[in-house]
C-alpha cells in the first residue's frame, strides 16, 4: 500500500503498513509535519492504517492527529472512514474513525464528506454489498445527507441496497 513516490516520508508509511508503532511514534516525534504527510496518491499514514486493518494504531493516530487526520483526503477524495466502507468493511475500524471516545457523540462531518465522486460513505458500502457496514453507517447518518436535489442519493442508496440484498435499510 505504499507508494514508490514517498521519499522523505516512505519509512513512516512502512512502519505504519507493518504495525510497527514504536518505531512510527518514534519517528513522529522527531518531524511534527510527518503525521500529515501524504503519499503520492494523496493518502496519510491514517489511510495505511485502515487499509491495513491497524485498529489499534487506527486509535492511537485518531488521538493525536485529532480530526485533521480524520478529514484528510486523498487524491480520489477518500478520507479514511471512506476507505473503510469501500475496500475493507472492518466495522471496529469505522466505529473507531466515526464515534467519539465516552459519551461525546459522534463525528457526523466525517460521514457526509464526498468523494471526487460526490459519494459519502453509505453510498460506498451499499455499493460493495456489506451489510453489515452499509446498515452501521446508514444508522449513524443523517437523513438531510442523503436528502438531496431529486432524491438523487436516496434512490441511488435503496437500488445499490436491493442489489445486494441488504434489505433492513429498506424497511427503515
Amino acid at each position: 500500500w505504499v507508494d514508490d513516490s514517498l521519499l522523505e516520508y516512505k519509512l513512516l508509511h512502512r512502519f505504519i503498513e507493518s504495525g510497527e508503532w514504536n518505531e512510527a511514534k518514534a519517528f513522529m516525534n522527531r518531524d511534527e509535519t510527518a503525521m500529515f504527510s501524504t503519499s503520492s496518491s494523496g493518502r496519510t499514514i491514517l489511510h495505511i492504517a485502515v487499509i491495513v486493518g491497524h485498529e489499534e494504531i487506527v486509535k492511537k493516530l485518531i488521538k493525536e492527529g485529532k480530526d485533521k487526520l480524520l478529514k484528510m483526503r486523498d487524491k480520489r477524495g477518500y478520507t479514511a472512514l471512506a476507505l473503510v466502507a469501500e475496500l475493507t468493511g472492518n466495522i471496529n475500524i469505522a466505529k473507531c474513525l466515526v464515534e467519539k471516545k465516552g459519551h461525546e457523540g459522534i463525528r457526523q462531518e466525517l460521514l457526509s464528506m464526498k468523494n471526487n465522486d460526490g459519494e459519502i460513505p453509505v453510498l460506498l458500502a451499499a455499493a460493495k454489498g456489506n451489510k453489515e457496514m452499509t446498515e452501521y453507517l446508514y444508522a449513524k447518518t443523517r437523513l438531510e445527507d442523503l436528502a438531496d436535489k431529486n432524491s438523487h442519493k436516496t434512490v441511488l442508496l435503496l437500488t445499490r441496497c436491493i442489489n445486494a440484498e441488504i434489505f433492513g435499510i429498506i424497511s427503515n
